[in-house]
């Protein structure tokens, strides 16, 4: 295992970042751009006094062959669970604005309360709150994913995508308003695949089951 259980409790899912231009402060003039790693998990299970969901970070000076882990973990404290019990699923991205001291900031996006958090130097992460749809309800997902697409190829015309566990998807912008906040806006409603993961999903009614034979029938469940 890269990354094993300690005392903030088991190694959850994540994602991982490249900071080329060293935010951080993890990395020295050794360690070629390409290879100063930073990964995001959630911690579930341990260290319950921030929260039974948090997100700690571990970083890699070889590309990901060995990791170390962050001493100022966990990153994203949840005392109390204030930000949902199931906080996990950390999606990190660097959103360009120049507007920004930077030239941008860090994003991070986690469900279990689906909620958005920014960041100047990946160590240090401040919470936006939570998005609402086109109807003013908040939303949640699975593992999320956040990313800009080019409308018919025409970089003049951005569109984020939010994609909720591969069960639907939103289209909208982003916004940032100050130096340590931005928040996606949906414009669209949820867009389910017309074939995909969540058709498997709603209609998991079916399942193989083995017969005498040895064959696999596909047979109604009285789930």
């Amino acid at each position: 295992l890269a990354i094993t259980p300690d005392k903030w409790g088991m190694a959850w899912s994540g994602s991982a970042v490249i900071d080329r231009d060293n935010t951080s402060g993890l990395f020295d003039d050794e360690t070629p751009p390409e290879s100063r790693l930073v990964c995001f998990y959630a911690a579930v299970g341990a260290g319950l006094e921030y929260g039974y969901a948090k997100e700690c970070m571990v970083y890699s000076k070889d590309g990901g062959r060995t990791f170390i882990r962050y001493p100022g973990n966990p990153v994203v404290k949840n005392p109390g669970d204030m930000y949902g019990g199931g906080l996990r699923d950390p999606k990190v991205f660097w959103y360009s604005d120049d507007s920004m001291p930077q030239g941008g900031i860090w994003v991070m996006v986690c469900v279990g309360n689906l909620t958005f958090f920014t960041s100047h130097n990946l160590t240090e992460w401040h919470c936006c709150g939570r998005p609402t749809d086109i109807h003013g309800e908040v939303f949640d997902s699975e593992c999320p994913d956040l990313f800009p697409l080019a409308v018919d190829g025409d970089p003049d015309n951005i569109k984020w995508v939010y994609t909720g566990g591969g069960l639907y998807y939103i289209l909208g912008h982003l916004e940032s308003s100050g130096p340590e906040h931005v928040m996606f806006v949906p414009e669209t409603d949820k867009i389910v695949p017309l074939k995909g993961f969540a058709m498997l999903w709603e209609s998991n009614q079916t399942t193989a089951r083995p017969t005498p034979s040895g064959d696999q029938r596909q047979v109604r469940s009285s789930a």
